[in-house]
């Protein structure tokens, strides 16, 4: 009988922790079969606000993404456009060739005398 009462506290013991283990769990949202459970509130065209959708190149555009802002640039006569893409994020698109010049990021529309 002295057996059986010295394993009592243990048992007790196990059972407590069990219990407060898997109230920590839920309470967490965490499932029990280990997978991340999916917030279907969070869309993944969240990811980014962009303002040149069309990627327009004569209209300077820029994206946010979380807290770092890309805004189109010019380089000599070649414009470097950003877009966001649905599931990716920020995407950097290949350089444009200005045909009349590359200003405040933005391609010229006609020939100007600098």
């Amino acid at each position: 009988m002295s057996k059986n009462f010295n394993e009592t506290p243990y048992l007790v013991i196990v059972a407590v922790v069990a219990v407060v283990a898997i109230v920590t769990l839920l309470m967490n949202n965490v499932s029990l079969d280990g997978a991340p459970i999916y917030d279907q509130s969070i869309t993944p065209t969240a990811l980014c606000d962009v303002t040149n959708e069309n990627l327009d190149m004569y209209t300077k555009g820029w994206i946010l993404e979380g807290r770092t802002l890309r805004e189109d640039t010019c380089f000599g006569d070649n414009l470097h456009q950003w877009t966001c893409d649905a599931t990716l994020g920020a995407r950097e698109m290949p350089l444009i060739r200005c045909e009349f010049g590359c200003e405040n990021g933005a391609c010229l529309r006609q020939e100007t005398y600098r």
